[in-house]
């Protein structure tokens, strides 16, 4: 994949070109939600170079998050919506850019954002890993580049009162603790796939993310927090707006009351399933994202926000026009 990309300008891409090397492969499905694992199509499409995400962060000031990169040997992405949720006396932060951290590196991110309006005390020794829901990842995005630790509590009210949620004094913990049982239920009937690298997540029958991680070690080490919380706040919304039964989902049409005929269904249903997923797929593999300057630069890899009139987040694009890291994700299921 060639880009031409120069520092100062913007360069349309598509899902396609930043996909590039990866197969896919079997759907699974949980009530609305839909996961299509990306397979790696040789050694050539993995990124060794990158650890997974195994950070020790904590709070310095409010808006302001200390992360150690706790692998010593190698560099690692932190992912963009990264988020700590704690239990301690303490109150929770988000970022809303991705950052690049060197082997073994403290760094101070002052443009964190509060995620808990009404508690205070600073975090310590955080390790648990979250990712935003993905309305409040795409609203932090936005805001990525400024500062002032209170800019996301009017989208997380919104947000929790969107989902029923009453008097949550913005604070996304609220949101995770009212539908724990949904949330662990998504990442228990989910399955990893051997050497998988991403995956397309479908909510409702339609695209709401893609993401793309270096190497299979990075991406189990995030498909929690994705799953879980990211895409589970689309999915529980799906529920709610669609109620329980997946109207978008082929329906099992037996005409002969025989193993036969329960086996020529199935059949049926899959082969309508896989052409459904396909349409989807090239109805948006084509649509240009367009690029943003460089937000981060690492060594020969450069941190980018894309966006259309759909998706929104960021890439991580080398030298060579490789890209080792996708996570854009929809604010809301249409």
């Amino acid at each position: 994949m060639t880009t031409n990309r120069t520092n100062n300008s913007s360069v349309n891409l598509t899902i396609e070109q930043i996909l590039n090397g990866t197969t896919t492969g079997r759907t699974q499905s949980v009530g609305h939600m839909e996961v299509i694992p990306l397979i790696p199509e040789d050694v050539a499409s993995v990124d060794e170079h990158f650890g997974p995400p195994n950070i020790n962060a904590g709070t310095s000031n409010y808006g302001s998050v200390y992360a150690k990169n706790q692998d010593a040997d190698r560099p690692t992405i932190l992912p963009f919506g990264s988020s700590w949720v704690s239990k301690q006396s303490a109150q929770d932060h988000a970022l809303g850019s991705a950052e690049f951290m060197k082997p073994g590196e403290t760094k101070e991110i002052n443009t964190a954002m509060c995620i808990q309006k009404s508690q205070c005390g600073y975090l310590k020794n955080a390790q648990e890993l979250l990712i935003l829901p993905a309305p409040l990842r795409v609203q932090a995005l936005a805001k990525r580049k400024q500062r002032g630790f209170d800019r996301l509590w009017g989208e997380i009210n919104k947000f929790t009162t969107d989902l029923g949620i009453q008097n949550s004094d913005s604070q996304v913990a609220f949101f995770i603790n009212h539908f724990k049982k949904e949330l662990d239920e998504f990442v228990a009937e989910f399955e990893l796939m051997k050497d998988q690298v991403g995956a397309i997540i479908l909510v409702g029958g339609q695209i709401v993310g893609v993401e793309r991680a270096p190497n299979p070690d990075y991406w189990a080490s995030v498909w929690n927090p994705l799953i879980r919380v990211c895409y589970g706040a689309l999915a529980i919304k799906a529920r709610q707006m669609l109620g329980d039964i997946p109207l978008h989902r082929e329906a099992l049409d037996v005409q002969e009351k025989s193993l036969a005929g329960i086996k020529a269904a199935l059949q049926s249903a899959t082969s309508a399933a896989q052409n459904r997923i396909t349409g989807v797929i090239e109805d948006i593999q084509k649509l240009p994202l367009l690029a943003s300057d460089k937000d981060r630069i690492f060594k020969s890899y450069s941190l980018l926000t894309v966006a259309n009139q759909r998706l929104a987040g960021q890439i991580v694009e080398n030298k060579n026009g490789k890209v080792p890291y996708v996570s854009i994700s929809a604010a809301a299921v249409r």
